[in-house]
């Protein structure tokens, strides 16, 4: 603590404080040697429970959000991949019939 050598309060405690609404934490309350702290001075430079619960929520959003743009290109590689085996497959002689019918199909739904 500012002006005090070798003393120190609790983390947990003045977060219990400041979760009550307290804003000064007072050393040796009630003593001659009483001194009166603001709590979020004390405080300054440390991360709460909150700030570390926001910052791993987020981190993990940025990973999701990783991991659905990864998706996205995977999808779309494998669509790319099955139009190339469509567009192979539709061409041989032997599907001429298939490709027939789904022209009609196409004709049909675009009325």
């Amino acid at each position: 603590m500012p002006s005090l050598e070798n003393e120190y309060v609790e983390y947990k405690l003045l977060i219990i404080k400041e979760s009550k609404g307290k804003d000064k934490y007072y050393f040796d309350e009630d003593l001659d040697t009483e001194q009166i702290f603001i709590i979020n001075n004390l405080l300054e430079g440390h991360l709460n429970e909150k700030v570390i619960s926001e910052k791993n929520i987020l981190e993990h959003l940025i990973d999701i959000s990783a991991n659905i743009k990864d998706a996205k290109n995977d999808i779309k590689e494998i669509k790319d991949k099955l139009d190339v085996h469509y567009q192979y497959l539709i061409t041989l002689p032997q599907n001429k019939d298939i490709k027939s019918l789904i022209g009609s199909t196409q004709q049909l739904s675009n009325t």
